[in-house]
């Protein structure tokens, strides 16, 4: 109903629009009377309020709830129903970019196009959601440029900034990354364009707070902190709708990630199969990467294991051929307590030949 009832002002707006002039006039359409554009007009806004009066409110409900129960596909869904929505809007506000960014962000963080390869964390199916491929991507590419001009004109008087954060504590969808970001916004986080580099059109990052604002560190020193620390790797990526971390794209965090202890530890109250939780590889080396979570100021290194263990020449079993003298080495073994439980399964080797002191 939704859609059909967007899709219908669109078709209004359309007709409107080029009944009262372009430069080029469409081929085999000659117009309207202006009693009628006045009347097709005024109906236009009337549905146009009707939606943002009876549909927005609910859907924006019921996409608050589906993230927070981990239901992303119906997130995915119903995102796409507000960003066409907001699309038709004839003048964009905080509300309508700050939900467009978000619809695309949170979809290109979510939404999976077959690619053949496999994932540790299966994300939504595009073709589960009502949407064809093409529709979703002519959507959101209609609407950049008017995303774009609104973020520039913004972009002083802080509007901009507080869409753009809105854009971070959404994507990552916890109740404490939204706060943090909340908090950031309010203690001097200003986002700008990187204008400076030569790919930085259509990019905003944030900035760390001025001098100026280092006198709200006596306020609340723990929050300044947190704005100041959190502003360098993070950047929205308005040409291809993505949130990056230092220009590499978040993703969910692996179900394996989230059921480790010492991530339960941090996180105890996170719950893993409602988590939706992002992330970024920032950095990579041979044995270890380092992620970043989306809004949050924690990090997560994981080091792989060596492939090869390293040649050993010994091979003498110490439970099969242990002299007197060597008694001692099992003794010690079994006084450890995490070293006891390893004593029967585990194969422990010696130097071959007699210890020291047979001879």
């Amino acid at each position: 109903v939704v859609r059909l009832w967007a899709r219908a002002v669109a078709y209004v707006s359309e007709v409107v629009r080029h009944s009262t002039g372009l430069p080029e006039p469409t081929r085999g359409f000659d117009g309207l009377p202006k009693d009628k554009v006045d009347a097709l007009r005024a109906r236009a806004q009337n549905w146009r309020a009707r939606l943002h009066l009876e549909a927005v409110p609910t859907l924006e409900r019921w996409c608050k709830r589906a993230m927070e129960t981990g239901a992303t596909d119906v997130a995915c869904t119903l995102w796409l129903h507000l960003a066409l929505i907001m699309r038709w809007e004839e003048e964009l506000t905080l509300h309508s970019v700050s939900t467009l960014l978000c619809a695309e962000v949170f979809l290109n963080s979510n939404l999976h196009v077959a690619s053949g390869r496999g994932e540790s964390r299966p994300r939504v199916h595009a073709e589960t959601l009502g949407f064809s491929h093409s529709e979703v991507f002519e959507l959101f590419h209609a609407t950049r440029p008017r995303v774009y001009a609104w973020l520039k004109s913004e972009e002083q008087g802080g509007e901009a900034g507080r869409a753009l954060e809105h854009v971070v504590s959404v994507v990552a969808s916890s109740q404490t990354v939204t706060q943090h970001s909340e908090d950031a916004a309010t203690l001097g986080r200003r986002w700008r364009e990187l204008e400076r580099t030569w790919d930085g059109a259509g990019r905003f990052a944030p900035s760390a707070p001025r001098a100026a604002d280092t006198a709200l560190a006596e306020e609340d020193f723990s929050r300044w902190l947190a704005a100041s620390v959190d502003s360098a790797p993070v950047e929205v990526n308005v040409n291809i709708g993505q949130l990056q971390f230092r220009q590499h794209t978040v993703t969910p965090v692996p179900r394996q990630v989230l059921a480790l202890p010492e991530f339960r530890e941090v996180f105890p109250v996170i719950d893993i199969d409602a988590a939706g939780l992002m992330w970024a590889l920032v950095e990579k080396a041979p044995r270890r990467e380092r992620y970043r979570f989306a809004g949050l100021r924690y990090e997560f290194r994981l080091w792989k294991s060596e492939e090869q263990l390293p040649p050993c020449h010994w091979t003498r079993d110490l439970r099969v051929a242990m002299s007197e003298e060597e008694s001692w080495i099992k003794a010690a073994i079994l006084s450890h307590s995490d070293l006891r439980s390893h004593w029967p399964t585990s194969k422990w080797l010696l130097p071959q030949g007699p210890p020291p002191g047979d001879n």
